[in-house]
């Protein structure tokens, strides 16, 4: 089965998500290889028959990526749409589909990419591009130290994201999937949120942990499910007191 693609750019991790997908192709016509054999032990010899479930199976498959491109597919399969500049109005609009409450819905400001530029890539190469992924779970405590950090290109999974994974989120905070570090605490973390119309203004020493969710538009239903295993999640963390804030960064990605 394919590994989880490594943290890198969205561009990189986009065409890591296209070589995944053909080697989940590779493992499923493997797996059709082994079914056949099995088929035609089973027939007493009919090799025709057996044969003829194989060619159908490739068949359809052949046609699928003669038609669109193997390559090009992968975005409809994962759910993932065109990047492109989206308004209050739109932001709003998604943060009601993915049951979004709208006084926790921030957008990420334009000002995180010089923070991410300024970062010494010599020493904080990979906690740079972990940070700069478009689906982020990044849980804090009450003193703003990381705690738990989860990202899409840990997450592996097709055709969805298995956010969790080994049991990962079956107790508050979760383990954490990607490594943690100390490049951006949560004090620094919310210097990068812009207000939106609806949301409301916290205070940082009123809640046991938060949970800042980076998501957005563009990622489709894998938005929608990691937010539904966030608030999963959550449900755990009782007696804890925990803030939940969200974050859209479409804008973001489709300036830079």
């Amino acid at each position: 089965m394919p590994v989880p693609c490594h943290c890198q750019s969205l561009s990189s991790y986009r065409n890591c998500l296209k070589v995944q997908q053909n080697q989940y192709f590779r493992w499923f016509l493997e797996k059709n290889l082994v079914i056949s054999r099995f088929v035609y032990s089973k027939s007493n010899g009919n090799l025709k028959g057996t044969m003829k479930i194989r060619t159908f199976i490739c068949a359809i498959l052949a046609i699928v990526c003669g038609l669109t491109g193997c390559s090009t597919i992968v975005s409809g399969l994962y759910g993932i749409k065109k990047i492109k500049t989206v308004d209050e109005k739109t932001i709003v609009h998604y943060s009601e589909k993915y049951n979004i409450p709208l006084s926790d819905s921030y957008e990420l400001d334009s000002s995180y990419i010089g923070f991410l530029n300024a970062i010494d890539t010599t020493r904080y190469k990979v906690q740079r591009q972990n940070h700069y992924q478009p689906l982020q779970m990044l849980y804090y405590d009450n003193t703003g130290v990381l705690k738990s950090f989860q990202i899409n290109c840990y997450a592996g999974g097709f055709p969805n994201l298995r956010w969790d994974r080994n049991g990962l989120l079956a107790a508050f905070p979760p383990k954490s999937q990607a490594p943690v570090d100390s490049i951006l605490s949560f004090e620094k973390q919310i210097t990068f949120l812009r207000l939106l119309s609806q949301s409301k203004k916290f205070s940082a020493d009123s809640c046991d942990f938060f949970v800042v969710v980076y998501w957005n538009r563009f990622m489709g239903r894998q938005s929608k499910r990691m937010i539904r295993f966030v608030q999963d999640n959550i449900k755990l963390a009782t007696p804890k007191k925990v803030k939940v804030i969200y974050v859209n960064n479409d804008n973001f990605f489709s300036r830079h």
